[in-house]
Order: C-alpha cells, then structure tokens, then sequence
C-alpha cells in the first residue's frame, strides 16, 4: 500500500490522480502514526521549504519519516525536505 502524505503543503489531488491513472489506489494520511502501516510512501510539496519544514515538525511528521525504513519518495518540494538542509530562504 502507498500513502501519500498530507502536510497541507502540497496539491495533493494531482499526486492521487496520477497514481490513480496508473491503476493504484493510494491513501492519503494525515497522522503520523498511521505512516508505518504503509510499504511506500509519497512527501509532495510545493511552497517555502522553511515554511513546510516548520510545519512538517509542528505536525510530527519529521519524527516519523526519519523513523521510516520503507521507501520515500519526494515530489518538487517534498524532494527538499527530505534532506538535512536547504540554501534556499
């Protein structure tokens, strides 16, 4: 199962809908504690990486992505937050 992770930082219906064209059906979740039901997972994103990186550890996704031992992927800015720093203000 994938699940793709809503931060509130993303346009998360065209991340669904290309999967769904695929033929796969991900799940979109918002708590943290749900992420390790999941084999894959999706962090898009679009926005200011300080802004979403601050959001990201509001919410305690930062926690639990680094506690994540599955495959990740990030999309556009969720690429970015997936890495320990950015030079981007």
């Amino acid at each position: 199962m994938i699940a793709i992770i809503n931060t509130g930082c993303a346009n998360i219906n065209s991340v669904r809908f290309a999967f769904e064209r695929l033929g796969v059906n991900p799940e979109v979740i918002r708590d943290p504690a749900q992420l390790g039901q999941f084999d894959r997972a999706i962090l898009p994103g679009v926005g200011h990486a300080s802004v979403a990186m601050k959001r990201l550890r509001d919410q305690g996704w930062d926690q639990a992505i680094a506690d994540y031992q599955k495959p990740l992927m990030g999309i556009c800015l969720g690429m970015q937050l997936l890495c320990e720093q950015t030079e981007k203000a």
